[in-house]
């Protein structure tokens, strides 16, 4: 994937994959920093899109596991897909795993065997479970369509020691 770097004089393209931070070239400007932070956030929903869409073609018949696990249905991956893109630009983009219950799993590792798990469904609920890195633990539920991710994006940001 290609992405575009501006700077105040040119348009300069700079490969870069799209699963990894883009590459700008840079001219130590402030107007460039900015620019550059700005084409970050444009390519994150791709970058996200393009994991998802993995798990879309991987996991899209019963017993995609070898075993019996369910397909994952369109209307999940619509679910996860939104529910990260609308976290904190902060937060960095999932490790996700499809469940073989047919839901997907967002999770972030962080330093001393801390983690969050996410499970993601057909409904407006999720689940979560997670462990810190002092080793205290929290799990719960909250509703997908949650305006007020508070909880759910500190637990993420302490996992990472972000908080």
């Amino acid at each position: 994937m290609t992405a575009i770097a501006l700077t105040q004089y040119s348009l300069l393209p700079i490969t870069a994959r799209i699963d990894e931070k883009p590459y700008f070239a840079s001219h130590n400007t402030q107007s460039t920093r900015q620019i550059n932070h700005k084409a970050i956030n444009i390519l994150r929903p791709i970058a996200v899109a393009n994991q998802f869409l993995k798990i879309q073609q991987e996991c899209s018949s019963e017993g995609w596991d070898g075993y019996d696990a369910k397909r994952v249905e369109d209307k999940i991956l619509g679910n996860a897909i939104s529910f990260v893109n609308s976290l904190d630009e902060k937060i960095p983009i999932p490790e996700i795993c499809p469940e073989p219950d047919g839901e997907i799993a967002v999770e972030w590792y962080g330093e001393n065997k801390s983690t969050i798990s996410i499970s993601i469904g057909v409904g407006d609920i999720i689940n979560y479970a997670a462990i810190f890195p002092d080793q205290h633990k929290a799990n719960g539920t909250d509703a997908l369509k949650n305006e007020n991710k508070t909880i759910i994006e500190f637990y993420i940001k302490k996992v990472l020691g972000l908080e």
